[in-house]
């Protein structure tokens, strides 16, 4: 009657045995696919599908139009902010004269050239 038992643990204990195996060459093909894929080198083409998707996956277009659309409108504020500034510091003179020549460039910028 013990012989049984004897022989349904060993079949068991194969089982067991044979499992783990199952499982250490399923780890063990796992790891070399991770190895592969990590000494795998991404080709210049894999590269800019890449960078394309981010881009467009951060909408990166958008906050650069964005960021150009409140620079543009900040500009005028910021100027008065600083001229403002510029004449607490120094004499109203001194800013009229800095203005002045700010003025002057832009009409030389723009003379009628000759052809």
């Amino acid at each position: 009657m013990t012989e049984p038992s004897v022989s349904s643990s060993s079949e068991a204990e194969a089982k067991a045995r044979s499992r783990a195996a199952r499982h250490q060459t399923r780890l063990a093909e796992e790891e070399a696919k991770k190895r592969e894929q990590r000494n795998k080198r991404p080709g210049m083409i894999d590269i800019l599908k890449k960078t394309v998707s981010e881009f467009s996956k951060d909408s990166c277009a958008a906050m650069a139009a964005a960021l150009a659309y409140y620079a543009v409108f900040s500009l005028p504020a910021l100027l008065v902010v600083v001229i403002s500034v510029a004449g607490l510091v120094y004499s109203p003179e001194q800013v009229q004269n800095s203005v002045g020549v700010a003025n002057r460039l832009h009409d030389w910028r723009e003379r009628p050239r000759p052809d």
